[in-house]
């Protein structure tokens, strides 16, 4: 395993939605399943709050364990993201502003904190980037479109 640590994955983007709009796809159990995990049991967009959830790629089992770090309102919101049974821990921070009346801009900054396996397909950067451009940029973007 490389001990180096990787630059963060940044993905930015604008959606046609006010910030309360965006800010309640990204912290609203029932939103979020729509566009984002639809696994998840439980999310609120509070400093320590966790919650658990699996995801199965092929026959490799993800327990999902997150935990709320920072939470500024309609402005940001972070946490902390490990596997169960998995080294590694990374940081997941969405920080939005509004761009003009009817836009807002939305930057994810994921880093690493303590490396991932490095063996894992579902583990690689190019993974994660991958996944993270079609969660904001397709997913949540399309989301968005519907009204709500």
């Amino acid at each position: 395993m490389n001990n180096k640590l990787t630059e963060p994955i940044v993905v930015e983007v604008i959606v046609m939605a006010s910030k309360e709009r965006l800010w309640n796809a990204l912290t609203q159990l029932d939103q979020m399943k729509q566009w984002y995990f639809p696994m998840l049991t439980a999310f609120e967009p509070r400093v320590g709050f966790r919650t658990r959830f699996t995801v199965q790629v092929e026959d490799r089992i993800y327990p999902h364990q997150w935990e709320v770090t920072e939470v500024r309102e309609y402005e940001k919101i972070s946490y902390q993201w490990t596997f169960e049974g998995y080294m590694g821990k990374a940081v997941s921070c969405f920080e939005l502003s509004s761009v003009g009346d009817s836009q807002c801009k939305l930057v994810m900054t994921n880093s690493t904190l303590q490396n991932f396996p490095s063996g894992i397909p579902e583990f690689k950067r190019e993974s994660a980037e991958k996944g993270w451009n079609y969660l904001l940029k397709e997913s949540l973007v399309n989301y968005l479109k519907t009204d709500k």
